[in-house]
């Protein structure tokens, strides 16, 4: 029998229940009938008893389920491999890999690189997920339907994606832990900008019981003008911050983060 060793470095964090975490994050601003976009860096966060499912279970009893939880579950590692950049595979071994994958399901094609929090998310009863295979986005509660229905192939993260939606649905966007600059919502204004290279992806999706690859149109993100992006939302004041431990909690609306980026982006295109 295998020991059981606990993380040292997990147990020299700050200790947290989870009836602490629910009342930390509503002074935070979160609160019932939310629409919450939330993207979660557990190496940063405190340790919670319970773990990733207390963390969870504290955010659905926040918002209720008049209100909607939102998880991005992206899968890279499903992409061809001539999609990658800097493909660990060698180029030998690329049509083994192509006949032999999966296709994208959304019950059961987990997350590889993603943080705990979203595999764990995925596994509680009543949470949906978009039909992207690259792109794919997990919610629960009273919208979660209405968000993961329509998920475009092309151009994955534009207005028509599940993003639009929670900017349409006034959501807002709550990081624990996680950096400003690499938040999903910021893909929603870049996107309209559409001053991003254009690229094509090679996903694998299922047709009747087969696996065929399609190609689609995307941009290629960068995180460029999202510092003066933050800096603005700070003078506008309508980004809130606190702290769990050392771990940074951020909090502001999705649609205003995509309004103060169009005005950013257009005005140093006028530049």
């Amino acid at each position: 029998m295998k020991k059981f060793i606990m993380d040292e470095e997990k147990m020299k964090r700050p200790l947290l229940t989870k009836e602490e975490l629910i009342k930390e994050l509503r002074l935070i601003g979160l609160s019932r009938g939310m629409v919450l976009l939330v993207e979660a860096d557990s190496d940063r966060l405190p340790y919670v008893v319970g773990g990733e499912q207390a963390l969870i279970e504290a955010l659905m009893e926040i918002v209720g389920f008049e209100g909607t939880l939102v998880v991005p579950a992206f899968t890279p590692e499903l992409l061809d491999p001539s999609s990658i950049s800097n493909c660990p595979f060698p180029y030998e071994s690329w049509e083994d890999i192509r006949q032999n994958a999966l296709p994208y399901q959304p019950k059961l094609s987990m997350p590889v690189y993603g943080d705990p929090f979203v595999r764990q998310f995925l596994r509680n009863e009543g949470v949906v997920r978009s039909n992207h295979p690259l792109y794919s986005f997990a919610a629960w509660g009273k919208y979660a339907k209405v968000i993961c229905r329509r998920h475009p192939l092309h151009f994955a993260l534009n207005e028509e994606s599940p993003l639009g939606r929670i900017s349409d649905l006034n959501g807002y966007v709550v990081l624990l832990g996680s950096v400003f600059e690499q938040a999903v919502i910021h893909a929603l204004a870049k996107y309209r900008s559409r001053f991003l290279p254009v690229c094509v992806r090679r996903l694998p999706l299922q047709k009747n019981t087969s696996l065929f690859w399609k190609d689609v149109l995307d941009y290629r993100m960068d995180t460029a003008g999202l510092d003066l992006v933050q800096e603005k939302m700070e003078e506008r004041k309508t980004i809130s911050y606190a702290y769990l431990g050392n771990a940074q909690l951020t909090l502001f609306s999705a649609h205003e983060a995509d309004a103060v980026a169009a005005l950013c982006y257009h005005s140093q295109q006028k530049q």
